[in-house]
């Protein structure tokens, strides 16, 4: 058989990288016609609708926290007092992994959801103000249009700031019983379970193309599943998973990849990259046998080898 000229197939025109660009621009005029959607009555309606929950949300939360000032004074503590915020470079240097008492860990929740407020707010306001924009020349008209991103921003801002109000109250039950000198219970909200905000989080990044950052979330949601099995914190378990983990046949479909998983976060945690052709195929396999570990997790028993190793601290 003879060997083909290249000359047989010449290079194309116009490059796969150029043509993708190009179809990502193009999106933005189907953007603008679905835009237009969002000036009819219904549709300003329900944005008036989605603004008064907020209100309502806001003046829950402003109820929420003076109730908080009034147990904490019961309990002998002093009102929380925020130094800085937005943080600076001090702040920044005083953050902990591992705070030493749940106040100071309550402290840095406090400034993550001041945080996380603050970038819902500005979602919710976006919503009577489109993000996009194009310059037109040469009268130098500006085009403005709402971005289709823009909603379900909103849902994943919303989620995490619910992550993080969960947290904060989960810190500041901590800080009580330590006082011992606090009410009962505290909680205003319901205990979803722990694997819940990891793999919701890895969904929306898979979604979003975002396959190397997806990978640590994934970790996490396994990490949660099996912890809330056991009953335990998910950062009670050992790391690594993978070597406690090989052998338990209920965890068959994901086991065998956990060792590249962990390898993979680790490189990440380091800030190297991890290629694509490790990070996709990873993440898009991955995810659906997570999701559905997640819904139909392990017995205790079937996790025996795992809760009879004693955690350790992560190496440095």
């Amino acid at each position: 058989m003879s060997e083909e000229n290249p000359a047989q197939h010449p290079a194309p025109a116009t490059s796969l990288y150029d043509l993708l660009h190009h179809l990502s621009s193009m999106t933005t005029a189907l953007e603008r016609v679905w835009s237009e959607g969002l000036e009819t009555e219904s549709a300003r309606s329900a944005r008036a609708e989605a603004k008064q929950v907020w209100q309502s949300f806001t003046s829950a939360l402003t109820g929420w926290t003076q109730y908080v000032d009034s147990v904490r004074r019961q309990a002998g503590l002093e009102p929380v007092s925020i130094e800085e915020f937005p943080v600076q470079n001090t702040g920044l240097k005083r953050l902990s992994l591992d705070p030493d008492t749940p106040e100071w860990r309550y402290y840095q929740l406090q400034i993550a959801a001041m945080y996380a407020f603050q970038d819902l707010g500005e979602s919710i306001q976006a919503m009577d103000n489109p993000t996009a924009s194009k310059l037109r020349l040469p009268t130098g008209s500006v085009e403005t249009w709402w971005e289709a991103g823009a909603f379900s921003l909103i849902r994943r801002r919303a989620r995490s700031l619910a992550s993080i109000l969960k947290l904060r109250e989960e810190a500041l039950q901590a800080t009580l019983h330590e006082n011992s000198a606090g009410p009962g219970e505290i909680g205003s909200y319901s205990q979803p379970s722990l694997w819940v905000d990891p793999l919701m989080s890895a969904f929306d990044l898979v979604n979003a193309g975002n396959y190397d950052s997806a990978l640590p979330q994934l970790l996490a949601a396994l990490r949660a599943t099996l912890a809330q099995s056991l009953s335990v914190a998910a950062n009670d378990l050992p790391p690594p998973l993978a070597p406690t983990i090989a052998d338990i046949d209920a965890l068959s479909s994901v086991s065998q990849h956990v060792p590249l998983l962990e390898e993979a976060c680790g490189r990440l945690g380091k800030g190297f990259l991890v290629d694509p052709g490790v990070a996709v195929p990873l993440a898009k396999e991955l995810l659906p046998r997570l999701q559905e570990l997640a819904v139909n997790p392990p017995t205790a028993e079937q996790l025996a080898p795992l809760s009879d190793r004693k955690s350790r601290a992560p190496d440095d």
